[in-house]
């Protein structure tokens, strides 16, 4: 067997060879899934979080409205 197409050497190439391969396109399919569910989450967490400062400034915004009675007290709030 030491000059046949199916020695140890042969195989253990081959077997080497097909390992980086399927690890090659198995990273790449992983990092790609992974990359597109780390947008939808980011988009996610952003729209969260956005609308939760959007909220904030809407009260705030409510708020110093609220405490508006005559002109003077607009400035003095707003400095």
């Amino acid at each position: 067997l030491a000059g046949s197409w199916c020695s140890f050497d042969y195989l253990l190439t081959l077997l080497l060879l097909l390992w980086g391969r399927f690890h090659g396109e198995g990273y790449q399919e992983g990092y790609e899934e992974g990359s597109g569910l780390g947008l939808i989450e980011g988009r996610q967490h952003g729209t969260f979080h956005g609308a939760k400062i959007g909220s904030e400034v809407g009260m705030e915004f409510r708020w110093r409205n609220s405490l508006r009675t005559e002109p003077a007290q607009h400035v003095a709030v707003w400095r």
